[in-house]
């Protein structure tokens, strides 16, 4: 877990981060994995609130159906993207992108973001 808050002042260092945005562990078939995700949650929010830096999640099925379908595949994730003019590498950066979106649509919709 220090790793990874390690890694998260890594990618911001030197950057203004207007706000933190990640999928919510999602627990699904598998309980005890989702154990380690809150952990992960934990991390994140901990370092939120240390930089002052605003921090919101989503379902990742929210985020899905941000694109149109709740229970997308990944390649669908990765098409709706494309449409939309991005260039995902994986799965995870269309995820991300989708995600970066429907965070964008909800600021500008004044959905409130929590610090």
């Amino acid at each position: 877990l220090a790793a990874f808050y390690a890694r998260l002042e890594a990618v911001i260092s030197g950057r203004t981060v207007d706000v933190l945005a990640y999928e919510a562990p999602f627990v699904g078939r598998f309980p005890a994995a989702a154990r380690s995700l809150y952990h992960y949650e934990a991390v994140i929010l901990l370092f939120a609130n240390r930089f002052g830096i605003p921090c919101v999640s989503r379902m990742p099925s929210d985020v899905k159906k941000s694109i149109g379908k709740g229970n997308a595949s990944k390649e669908e994730v990765i098409a709706a993207m494309r449409e939309l003019g991005h260039n995902p590498a994986d799965e995870h950066q269309a995820d991300a992108m989708a995600l970066l979106l429907m965070i964008q649509g909800d600021i500008m919709s004044h959905e409130e973001v929590s610090a």
